[in-house]
């Protein structure tokens, strides 16, 4: 017939054996491609939350902002910080938070990890609805090994419906499932199927809001970055735990230790405040400016000068006296009981105590006043202060009374300008 065409016997076979050929590589290309399996667990909770959140500065400041630190006498430097606490925002919010744990059961490891959450409701009987999706992060852990576990939390906000009934709906998906790759019964495309599992968890929303506060408190600390050749000593180091505004103050007394004279160098302190929650970090810092005074200059006056020239009389009163640890003579002298003055006006009588304590405070004074140091007055003056925080002048130990009396004689010589820059009264101050 016209328009008819016969196949033979040969053709038919062909065709068979070529469809057959095709069906099999399709299949075979499905079947040899090896997926993993999933497990899934989640909670939930609902909450109602009144939301206070706290912002923080922080302020410092040093008194005095320079200052001289001579061998044998210390600076005090007096820091503060202030950290103000401010309320930055206040909201509420209500939603359902928890946990997503996920489990590779197989033996590859998960390609394209998805977790979308789903809050559902209801009034009365029938089916839950979809009310709010929020697509899971899993940045933190994004691919699951063979066997590996891991639990992504997750939190979604949404206003409430009246009546009713919630739960939540996690729909965990994969691109490589099991029974779920290109090719395969469940996905004969050439695109991937996601597929994975749903786990459910039902919450209710509590009646009334708890407040919950964040960055409320904050942790403060203090570097201190003492220049080279100065000895730098805190009362206080930190850290402290702030639970609200507040003021912290120390002192940090700054001694020379090898610093070269005609010196002038910044000691920078930083404060460092960090909120507790958001960890966000604010700094401070406070700036001194410490310095040697001159190479030689200066000199020296005897015990019996510093004894007439205080506020009692009988000469003028020399104003060093008030950096003797910045009262005065009235200052109590280490814990001898008396004042400055006192100790100078009594009459040693064989006591190495108030024979040493005489010539030590005269070097001190003739030190404040600008006369330069040597290494061996440093060394009376260390030892001295030492002996005076110890003993008092009726209890001292007759082991230490040569010793004492050995560094009295040495800041005798430096207090009439034996050694040292020279006396004061003296024309031509000759230096060691």
């Amino acid at each position: 017939m016209r328009g008819h065409h016969t196949l033979s016997i040969s053709a038919v076979a062909a065709l068979v054996v070529t469809a057959m050929l095709t069906y099999g590589v399709g299949v075979g290309l499905a079947n040899s491609q090896a997926g993993t399996t999933l497990s899934a667990t989640k909670t939930a909770l609902g909450f109602r939350e009144r939301l206070l959140e706290y912002d923080w500065s922080l302020e410092k400041s040093v008194s005095p902002a320079e200052v001289e630190v001579r061998s044998g006498a210390p600076a005090t430097l007096e820091y503060s910080l202030t950290a103000t606490r401010t309320l930055a925002a206040e909201t509420e919010q209500i939603g359902v938070r928890g946990e997503i744990c996920v489990t590779n059961g197989g033996d590859r490891a998960t390609e394209n990890l998805t977790i979308v959450d789903v809050v559902q409701y209801k009034v009365g009987s029938g089916q839950f609805t979809d009310y709010v999706t929020t697509t899971v992060d899993v940045s933190a852990h994004p691919v699951l090994g063979p066997g590996e576990s891991y639990c992504y939390p997750y939190q979604v906000l949404f206003s409430p419906i009246s009546g009713a009934t919630y739960r939540n709906e996690a729909r965990v998906t994969i691109t490589n499932h099991s029974g779920w790759l290109p090719g395969g019964q469940h996905c004969p495309g050439p695109n991937p199927c996601p597929f994975g599992p749903t786990p459910r968890a039902s919450f209710s929303l509590p009646a009334d809001f708890t407040v919950v506060e964040v960055d409320s408190s904050a942790t403060l600390t203090d570097e201190i970055s003492c220049p080279e050749g100065f000895a730098c000593v805190s009362t206080d180091s930190g850290p402290w735990m702030l639970d609200g505004s507040a003021t912290v103050t120390f002192s940090l007394t700054v001694s020379h230790t090898s610093a070269p004279c005609s010196l002038s160098v910044p000691l920078t302190n930083t404060a460092r405040l960090v909120e507790t929650d958001s960890e966000v970090e604010h700094t401070a810092s406070a700036l001194a400016n410490l310095s040697t005074g001159l190479c030689g200059t200066g000199c020296t006056r005897t015990y019996g000068y510093w004894k007439t020239h205080t506020r009692y009389g009988p000469a003028s009163r020399d104003a060093t006296w008030d950096l003797i640890r910045e009262a005065g003579e009235d200052t109590p002298f280490y814990r001898s009981g008396q004042s400055y003055y006192q100790v100078l006006q009594t009459q040693p009588r064989g006591n190495a105590y108030y024979i040493l304590a005489h010539q030590f405070i005269a070097a001190r004074l003739n030190i404040l006043s600008g006369a330069s140091s040597t290494p061996e007055v440093d060394e009376a003056l260390a030892w001295s202060g030492a002996f005076f925080s110890q003993y008092t002048p009726n209890e001292q130990p007759a082991s230490l009374r040569d010793t004492a009396l050995y560094y009295a004689n040495l800041l005798d010589q430096y207090n009439n300008g034996v050694i040292g820059p020279g006396h004061c009264d003296d024309i031509t101050p000759t230096p060691t």
